[in-house]
């Protein structure tokens, strides 16, 4: 069974899962697309209004939506908050809370009937959304369940163990490996060619970069990234804030109530990136709002750098006392390694439990009391978590930078789209366009190349 209709990239990923799957029963399986009913039964249907009214009594109760000990939150909100009007229209932010969640409970709906048992894998696409319920319910009944979404490539998840994990914990890096010397060597070679120009990451590729005409940053205290308001939020969990824009607004708050700190607000590149359409529009009105509250409360010591600069030209200006702070994206690699303390939230795409690599904190109250730290009271990385994470992402061979990574393996067999630059427009009109031994071959690559986790 497949969440999504195989065509485009679809067809691709959906027919590999399906050989892959195939191949391992030694049978031939039928293919069905999931077809959710739209009408939910009496006792769902309850609970559906039981959920809408403690919503509106609490709007904190969002973080607290529990089916059979699964808490679905952050996949509602993630719902909710990728359509970009629901941060500047009440009526689309309630609409799409009411429908995500209606949806949600379509879904559980469906993870009850008595056929389910008929289906022995599926393919879900999305996990990152409400479709990441769907993944933790089949797991609980032990279903085999193919997914993908970056930073890993096309996945399997068929153990009957952990069967309590999230989505997001079957991306996080967790390995917690023994380094070497060579290993080290290795890791410093790729972040050296990643930081300088931004030459790995694909999704930064096309956005055209400006130099940074200010030379003196050293009198900063804090540097803040934003991020993406729509693209994913509550992706790594849970940890009180709806959205980026709620954690910036109150990050730049906290830090400018201490007339001590002089904070630094970068934007993110792709803010200006036109390529990336709506999304980079949407998420650079979002955040000329956010200047705008910052701009009303009169926050004189805040600087906003509004332009896509690199980071590394900053960096490389900056006192090496200056706190680096983040929500949980990828700039925190290009701070550690360039030895700078940094702030993260718990919530973020490594378990860190096992991998020391920021200061860390999990509800408004602990991040508040973070962000008061002096840079003194503040841990350094610990080098070999950083280098065991780094070799985990981008030595791993079903990882981003992988010859096993889904992406790698099309861009080399399709030479026309090496630099489409993560169009997945663009990406999905050529898939469709591929003669039928040219899908075969990929679907084959794609099926031999699916890590069982």
């Amino acid at each position: 069974m497949t969440t999504r209709y195989p065509s485009g990239i679809y067809e691709l990923i959906v027919l590999s899962c399906k050989k892959n799957h195939d191949k391992n029963l030694k049978i031939k399986t039928d293919l069905k697309v999931l077809k959710l009913k739209k009408i939910i039964s009496l006792n769902l249907f309850i609970k559906y209004f039981i959920f809408i009214f403690k919503l509106s009594i609490d709007k904190k109760f969002i973080f607290n939506l529990k089916y059979d000990d699964i808490n679905f939150s952050n996949y509602l909100i993630g719902f909710t908050y990728k359509d970009f009007r629901t941060y500047v229209n009440k009526f689309v932010f309630i609409k799409n809370i009411l429908w995500g969640l209606y949806q949600a409970l379509r879904i559980i709906e469906f993870s009850k009937s008595k056929n389910i048992n008929q289906f022995s894998a599926i393919y879900i696409d999305h996990g990152i959304y409400l479709n990441g319920l769907l993944f933790e319910l089949l797991i609980k009944k032990k279903i085999k369940v193919y997914s993908n979404h970056l930073p890993r490539g096309i996945f399997l998840v068929s153990s009957n163990k952990n069967i309590n994990k999230k989505y997001c914990d079957y991306l996080k890096f967790n390995k917690k490996s023994i380094i070497s010397k060579q290993d080290k060597i290795k890791n410093n070679f790729i972040l050296k060619k990643l930081f300088k120009r931004n030459k790995l990451f694909p999704w930064t590729k096309s956005t055209k970069f400006i130099n940074l005409k200010k030379n003196d940053f050293s009198d900063f205290t804090h540097v803040v990234y934003a991020q993406s308001f729509t693209d994913a939020q509550c992706l790594w969990g849970n940890d009180g804030f709806y959205n980026n824009k709620d954690w910036l607004i109150f990050t730049i708050k906290t830090l400018s109530e201490n007339k001590n700190n002089k904070i630094l607000l970068k934007s993110h590149p792709n803010f200006y990136n036109q390529k990336m359409g709506d999304l980079a529009s949407w998420d650079n009105l979002i955040f000329k709002e956010c200047i705008n509250i910052f701009t009303k409360n009169n926050f004189n010591n805040l600087t906003i750098l509004n332009e896509p600069f690199f980071n590394g030209d900053l960096l490389k200006k900056l006192n090496k006392k200056a706190i680096l702070i983040s929500h949980n994206s990828n700039v925190l690699l290009e701070g550690i390694y360039f030895n700078f303390k940094c702030i993260s939230s718990k919530a973020t795409f490594w378990n860190v439990d096992k991998l020391k690599l920021t200061n860390t904190w999990s509800d408004e109250n602990e991040y508040k009391k973070v962000l008061n730290k002096s840079w003194r009271q503040l841990a350094f990385s610990n080098n070999d978590d950083f280098n065991s994470l780094v070799k985990d992402y981008f030595q791993d061979d079903y990882n981003i930078l992988g010859k096993k990574y889904y992406m790698n393996n099309i861009l080399s067999e399709m030479k026309s789209i090496k630099n489409f630059n993560y169009n997945l427009k663009k990406l999905n009109m050529k898939c469709a366009k591929l003669r039928d031994f040219q899908k075969k071959k990929l679907i084959k690559i794609f099926s031999n190349n699916i890590i069982n986790l």
